[in-house]
């Protein structure tokens, strides 16, 4: 069954919601040791990201308030990208993340999952992104990011683990197992 780009985002929104914690100890597994993931909630994206410029667009799919295991709060902002990252999705990442953590005071966990497309070239399935943000002849700021590139990772890794996410994540990923190129 194929679904339509938007379809297979709402469907993966909903996994994220249902098994958030899960996800994230699957990705993310350093960070998300460092959480209380059982004790957030899922937020509403909109009124995390006010006073921007007028006609400027910041999304993020999932919201997930947690504390760390210090009692530090933290946001976690996941974002979907249904077909693929385009050539300025850094600087997209960037544009969300950074007025929530300005904002709000508090520290954030970004994570971009490629649904579909080829990712960068050479890019694992799960890797950190960084992008440098310059101001007139220096460095103004560097924005890390979690990517989850799902067509570049193999679903036989992620198919033994007895894990619902692993296995929803399986379904979008190649599968090689057996196969002779």
């Amino acid at each position: 069954m194929r679904h339509e780009p938007e379809e297979l985002a709402e469907l993966v929104r909903e996994v994220l919601r249902d098994f958030l914690p899960e996800f994230l100890l699957l990705v993310a597994p350093r960070q998300a040791h460092r959480l209380k993931l059982k004790h957030g909630a899922l937020l509403s994206g909109e009124g995390l990201f006010g006073n921007l410029a007028e006609g400027e667009m910041v999304h993020a799919d999932v919201v997930y308030q947690t504390v760390t295991l210090e009692g530090e709060p933290v946001l976690v902002l996941i974002h979907l990208e249904p077909d693929g990252p385009d050539p300025d999705f850094d600087r997209h990442m960037a544009r969300t993340g950074l007025p929530v953590l300005l904002q709000h005071d508090v520290s954030i966990l970004p994570v971009a999952v490629s649904l579909q497309g080829s990712g960068k070239p050479g890019q694992r399935e799960i890797s950190p992104r960084e992008v440098k943000l310059d101001a007139v002849g220096f460095r103004f700021a560097r924005y890390r990011y979690l990517a989850v590139a799902l067509s570049q990772g193999k679903a036989d890794g992620f198919l033994p683990r007895k894990d619902p996410v692993a296995s929803a994540l399986a379904a979008l990923m190649p599968y090689n197992k057996g196969r002779k190129d």
